[in-house]
């Protein structure tokens, strides 16, 4: 690690060998797929999906000699634009598995291609593009061919409880996944109640397809490590910050990371961080995050909004005190937590608490709640 280089990547996802206290994660993801499975991993936006599913691609190909598919399924709106993203994913295939889906591919009357600037990606909208279905499913049989023939392949199919508002389109990948010996799937999702539905609920064509891979918070011990380890990395010292740190941001680990990178560039070369460093960069931290928590507030409706504000000062949506201070009601309060959980924003606990997934934004919270003695409501 260069030590003019900050060791704490908060904006992009992390570089596969980069990924830290996710071991025993990414242990359990790589027997699944060497076993073939169809696993859907779920967790909170920012808890480091991508960046777990990277490095456990990179162990496919590297170690394990298997081929890897990764589709972005964010925002996706149309069965036609998802062909597009399979088809453009797939010219990442390498070597013989890029020649071997060309040659399948070539005798096709679509038109397809995974070679850059043809095929059906380039077509897609226009009044002479095939159609979208049969493309898809053109794809589809090209992605198991060639999985059958090499042996192994991995499909990656990450944000993909978007994939619920096209219509039909789990079911066509159900068709073609369900059977397919070779295709190792990983689904990944950043909304959980939205993923556990997709492979819940008796209605979806995935119902009970899938294990179901929860990824969880740092633990605190394990938070400390990563940045006790990083600033070691470039030879300083992250002394009591570091557990001050992995305290104030609850292991969510997005926020570690920003604090940790905060705190990074507030210690000199060669320095420790003490709790005078840790407490200005959490300070930092908030004044950098308000913004974001406001869009995030200011897009809520009152009753929803002021759900978040029970949780984080009351630690309950229900709490006495926020139906004397906030004006809450419990019959509308609890819509609202259903539709803050379903955004995963808000989420419970395995004791049965309530929690603000997001530690920054519940600590912005707390600062905007009306004061004990403030504006009162009378009971309903």
């Amino acid at each position: 690690m260069d030590a003019d280089r900050n060791p704490f990547e908060y904006v992009r996802p992390l570089r596969p060998e980069d990924v830290t206290g996710r071991d025993a994660l990414v242990d359990r993801l790589v027997g699944a797929v060497r076993a073939r499975h169809i696993v859907a991993v779920a967790g909170p936006r920012r808890f480091g999906k991508t960046s777990i599913l990277g490095r456990v691609a990179q162990i496919a190909e590297q170690v394990d000699a298997v081929d890897v598919v990764t589709v972005d399924c964010f925002g996706l709106a149309s069965l036609g634009e998802f062909a597009v993203r399979l088809e453009t994913a797939m010219s990442g295939l390498r070597g013989p598995a890029r020649r071997l889906a060309s040659r399948l591919l070539a005798p096709s009357e679509l038109g397809l291609s995974i070679t850059p600037g043809v095929g059906f990606k380039v077509r897609f909208g226009q009044r002479d593009a095939p159609d979208a279905s049969a493309v898809l499913h053109a794809l589809l049989d090209t992605l198991v061919a060639v999985s059958e023939q090499r042996g192994g392949l991995l499909l990656v199919l990450d944000e993909f409880q978007d994939v619920a508002r096209v219509e039909h389109l789990d079911a066509v990948l159900r068709t073609h996944l369900q059977h397919a010996r070779e295709v190792a799937v990983l689904f990944a999702g950043s909304r959980p109640s939205l993923m556990r539905a997709l492979f819940e609920d008796r209605t979806r064509p995935f119902y009970a397809q899938a294990e179901i891979i929860e990824v969880e918070r740092f633990d605190v011990d394990t938070a400390a490590g990563i940045v006790e380890d990083g600033f070691a990395a470039t030879g300083d010292d992250a002394g009591p910050g570091g557990e001050i740190v992995a305290h104030a941001t609850e292991g969510h680990p997005q926020r570690l990371m920003l604090v940790a990178h905060l705190m990074w560039e507030l210690v000199d070369p060669g320095g420790a961080a003490d709790a005078e460093v840790a407490g200005a960069a959490l300070e930092a931290a908030h004044a950098r995050t308000e913004a974001e928590h406001r869009a995030t507030v200011d897009g809520l409706d009152r009753t929803h909004r002021d759900t978040l504000r029970a949780v984080a000062g009351y630690g309950s949506p229900y709490a006495r005190a926020a139906e004397r201070t906030l004006g809450l009601a419990r019959s509308s309060v609890q819509g609202a937590v259903g539709a803050l959980t379903a955004d995963a924003l808000l989420e419970r606990t395995s004791d049965g608490a309530w929690r603000v997934v997001d530690p920054l934004l519940a600590h912005w919270l707390r600062a905007t709640l009306p004061p004990p003695g403030g504006v009162r409501t009378s009971r309903r």
